[in-house]
């Protein structure tokens, strides 16, 4: 098994603690890690299991062993038979894909998983992240008739309206040109911190996981190979980046 530690936080208790072993298809997964920082990302090629353990984590996928806790609360123990249901861990997710609800509208897709509270309490929640990402042009419209842009907006929208503990990234903006996905970080930030919310990004993207993530996981073929702060864990990718655009320079300058 490959096992890393990440540093606890002042309390003493980590955020998230994974002890997994898993099978995709034919490739073995096996990690054990604590996260104790409010931004850490998975990096790591596709087909890495990165997605996979965001699935586990989200109570999408089981694995064949394995224990999950979000701060102390035990979220799955296979040897335990404990298996909380999606609902119930605070936790969120994101994907490349929206899969919103095609027959609701936008703000019927917002409200879905605020059914339990009042009117009043889903219009306090909803109100504020639609004027940050710019949806409340598109509130009476049906996912069909929306960009690709704007459905992931929604789907993002709507994972962060039922305020999770921990909110789970895997690639969500990569549907978005490069000005939207800036102002999409830009308007994630404040809300995130105003609301208690961590995150956990999934990239194949040094330079996305450089600058919103304070701690990084590296996965390879399933098991977790280095993680730390990202200008140790990525100093590869950096150099490398730096050697292309030197390259680039000499060939602009040749000309």
């Amino acid at each position: 098994m490959s096992v890393a530690q990440g540093a606890t936080g002042h309390s003493g208790a980590p955020l998230l603690e994974i002890h997994l072993s898993h099978r995709i298809g034919s490739l073995p997964m096996q990690a054990s890690l604590c996260l104790s920082g409010e931004r850490s990302a998975l990096f790591g090629p596709s087909g890495s299991g990165k997605s996979t353990l965001l699935r586990i984590l989200a109570g999408l996928c089981q694995p064949r062993d394995g224990r999950v806790a979000l701060e102390g609360r035990v979220l799955l123990d296979t040897a335990a038979a404990i298996v909380l249901p999606p609902a119930d861990r605070r936790i969120g997710l994101v994907t490349q894909q929206p899969a919103l609800f095609p027959h609701l509208s936008v703000q019927d897709n917002l409200g879905f998983g605020l059914r339990h509270l009042s009117p009043a309490e889903q219009k306090a929640r909803i109100d504020q992240p639609c004027e940050l990402f710019q949806l409340n042009e598109l509130r009476s419209r049906w996912p069909a008739t929306l960009s690709g842009g704007e459905r992931q907006r929604v789907a993002l929208v709507r994972a962060m309206v039922r305020q999770p503990r921990l909110l789970l990234l895997d690639e969500p903006f990569s549907a978005l040109d490069g000005a939207s996905k800036k102002d999409t970080w830009l308007a994630l930030g404040p809300y995130l911190q105003q609301h208690n919310i961590a995150t956990l990004l999934v990239s194949h993207d040094a330079a996305e996981v450089w600058s919103h993530a304070d701690y990084v996981v590296r996965i390879a073929e399933g098991s977790v190979t280095a993680q730390g702060p990202p200008e140790r864990i990525l100093a590869g990718e950096r150099m490398r980046a730096l050697e292309q655009f030197g390259a680039r320079d000499a060939v602009e300058e040749a000309r």
